[in-house]
């Protein structure tokens, strides 16, 4: 990778400082660390740790461009070697450190020349630019060594630093993680307990409906001299709650909850939190769903009665008897509540109106309304047919009141004169009683002088 490239990497100019590099890396650095520590998949982990790999480089290579570039004896072997030297000691600008190294090319070069100092000016100036060269080329190298392991140094104290610091920060964020966790686990835990309590309470709300249920039917078989609306009555309600136990059993038995549960208790067992913690979710919004139907649910299913709208002439009288004989009545217009299901009867009556009689069928899936309309031009003929057989009736009726006055009036005078000559023939008969009577009255009182004067007459001759 080329400085070029690095720069560019790392979004800086190509002549930053080293500060600026170091700070922009380790920028970079942590904002990829945190990337690490949260992402949600392995794949996204390799990415960024391979992203931190690539800027990691390309600083290095920056650093390294940036301390080369620093270093003076890079540019300065060709200006010494130019000048005439006796083999003197090199300037102080280009001082060649106390490497071991060092010195031993510098005496060995140093050597030939005080051998060969009684030579010609020319050799001797060969062997003075030969060390020369010879002690540049090692004073740059040591040079060159001593930076780069100053970079190497810097570098590893700032991967160091950023190796403690990165382990601060995982510790604190596992330290953070392990307190979240311990407290989702326990949040998690208390709702997943309130949770068991709802479906425990919805549980005992089917075993109340089957309890219902077993009464009723107990109650259908041990009907005796019971009327029969109350029979109706009571084979409905068995219809209603029979009805409303099958819905709320298939609804409790394919509830997503029950999933929901077992999944949410699994995962907490497995300490699979944020698993647990979706799971438990789903299992609030399926329970708070099943609390919402229900009540509704129970209205609708166990009503055996419901309301009936009656719309018709305000002078009309009726009477309402539902399903189980129950009897409303009521004149106008009117809302009857409390009309059981099934087939009704509705009778109306209104003066001079023949009698009305409908037969709805009172439904709890649909509204309930009788209409009847005296308006209607049915209804009017009938009214007018009626009143002209009610003249006919009236008028004929009074023909055979008067036909059976006249026959009443016969018949008194006829009886009266039979009762006349009744009291004649009583009277004449009781003269006749009287007069018998009379003579046998006389009859017995000359019967009882006859036996008298014989009484006396057998007195008499016995006296003689």
């Amino acid at each position: 990778m080329t400085p070029t490239e690095a720069a560019k990497l790392l979004e800086v100019a190509p002549d930053a400082t080293p500060e600026q590099l170091e700070a922009r890396f380790l920028d970079l650095r942590r904002k990829l660390e945190d990337k690490i520590a949260k992402a949600p998949t392995p794949g996204l982990q390799a990415k960024y740790r391979e992203n931190l790999a690539t800027i990691t480089t390309a600083f290095e290579t920056l650093a390294l461009a940036a301390d080369g570039s620093a270093l003076p004896v890079l540019h300065k072997p060709s200006a010494v070697s130019s000048q005439p030297s006796a083999g003197g000691p090199a300037p102080a600008g280009h001082s060649l450190g106390d490497g071991r190294s060092l010195r031993a090319a510098a005496s060995a070069a140093a050597a030939p020349a005080a051998k060969k100092k009684s030579g010609s000016g020319k050799e001797f100036l060969i062997v003075a630019v030969i060390a020369v060269v010879v002690l540049g080329a090692g004073g740059w190298w040591v040079m060159k060594t001593r930076a780069e392991t100053e970079t190497r140094t810097r570098l590893a104290e700032a991967k160091r630093k950023a190796d403690e610091e990165e382990k601060i920060r995982v510790d604190a964020a596992a330290k953070a993680e392990q307190e979240r966790l311990n407290k989702l686990s326990a949040q998690l835990r208390g709702e997943l307990a309130e949770y068991k309590v709802a479906w425990e309470v919805l549980e005992r709300e089917e075993r109340n409906a089957e309890r219902r249920l077993s009464e009723l039917k107990s109650d259908t078989r041990n009907l005796r001299d019971v009327p029969a609306n109350k029979v109706a009555e009571l084979q409905a309600l068995l219809l209603a709650q029979q009805d409303y136990y099958d819905w709320l059993s298939d609804t409790l038995a394919r509830n997503p909850a029950r999933v929901a549960r077992g999944r949410a208790e699994e995962m907490l067992s497995g300490k699979q939190f944020d698993l647990a913690q979706a799971a438990v979710h789903e299992l609030k919004a399926a329970i708070d769903q099943l609390k919402q139907e229900l009540p509704k649910e129970r209205a609708a299913r166990l009503a055996v009665e419901g309301p009936v709208s009656i719309r018709t002439d305000a002078q009309a009288s009726w009477t309402l008897t539902d399903a189980f004989d129950r009897t409303h009545t009521g004149q106008g217009p009117a809302q009857v509540d409390h009309v059981a299901f099934g087939p009704a009867r509705i009778e109306f009556t209104m003066t001079e109106w023949p009698v009305q009689v409908e037969t709805p069928l009172v439904s709890r899936s649909q509204p309930n309304v009788v209409v009847l309309d005296y308006t209607s031009p049915r209804l009017i003929a009938i009214r007018d047919a009626l009143r002209a057989k009610a003249k006919a009736d009236a008028k004929q009726a009074e023909q055979a009141r008067q036909a059976e006055a006249a026959r009443v009036a016969a018949e008194t005078k006829r009886q009266a004169k039979l009762a006349e000559q009744a009291r004649q023939a009583e009277a004449e008969e009781a003269r006749r009683q009287a007069d018998d009577a009379e003579i046998a009255r006389r009859k017995a009182l000359e019967r009882e002088q006859q036996e008298q004067l014989r009484r006396l007459e057998a007195r008499g001759n016995g006296g003689y």
